[in-house]
């Protein structure tokens, strides 16, 4: 049995938020009380996932800052522009996201097929990064309880006791 450590509910919607520029919120609950929530912030062409867990404060304490700095920086957004009531937040942009082109009514049809044929390549180029970012985020979880974990074999690494 092959037990993923991703988690299929928040992959897919952040696949959909990322993929069609959703401006609304959605929650996920886990079983463990652990909620999350992904949102498109309305005329910014950003996406937003945040997650909110039992201990955090903990977490933070031994080592999910450091976690969170060299794994997810490019995201990582201020402590302050956390999303309220939630523990970490972390920012999609969108914005650099390739962009499918316009088929005008009166272009040629060679230009027509030629757009056809690009926005293929667009698509397929933009689901690649929607997929990687998406699945990146959907193990976030594990990344974020398994912190002290993470930092306890890096000090035993380099020698420190801990």
């Amino acid at each position: 049995m092959y037990i993923s450590p991703s988690n299929p509910i928040i992959k897919k919607t952040l696949s959909d938020f990322l993929s069609k520029d959703l401006e609304y919120a959605e929650h996920a609950y886990d079983y463990d009380n652990v909620i999350y929530m992904v949102s498109g912030v309305p005329g910014a062409k950003v996406v937003r996932f945040s997650m909110k867990c039992n201990c955090a404060d903990q977490l933070f304490a031994n080592g999910a800052e450091q976690m969170l700095e060299e794994e997810y920086k490019q995201h990582l957004v201020a402590k302050a522009d956390f999303d309220e009531g939630f523990d970490v937040t972390l920012s999609i942009d969108t914005s650099g996201f390739p962009q499918t082109n316009k088929i005008k009514k009166n272009d040629a049809e060679e230009v027509a097929e030629k757009k056809r044929e690009e926005n293929e390549q667009i698509r397929a180029e933009r689901t690649g990064l929607v997929e990687g970012i998406a699945d990146k985020i959907s193990k976030f979880k594990r990344d974020f309880l398994g912190a002290p974990i993470r930092q306890a074999l890096i000090k035993a690494a380099a020698g420190e006791s801990f």
